[in-house]
């Protein structure tokens, strides 16, 4: 099992905040760093593939942009 994987460089475009569908997205959230507590920065919609959003949740999976180990 592969713990930490490279994200490809996301260029992020803002944008009017509309309301649309999250069905099929996974709201990943992004740190600054590995610990957690006090280093969210934002949250990046994933396409969330063959699973459910459930399925990464559960997994506490998470962008982190500092890996500190």
């Amino acid at each position: 099992m592969q713990l930490v994987t490279l994200m490809p460089t996301i260029h992020l475009k803002p944008v009017e905040q509309k309301k649309k569908s999250t069905r099929g997205l996974y709201l990943a959230p992004c740190y600054y760093s590995s610990i957690r507590s006090g280093s969210f920065i934002i949250t990046v919609e994933l396409k969330s593939g063959s699973m459910p959003s459930e399925h990464w949740i559960k997994r506490a999976t998470a962008l982190v942009m500092n890996l500190d180990y």
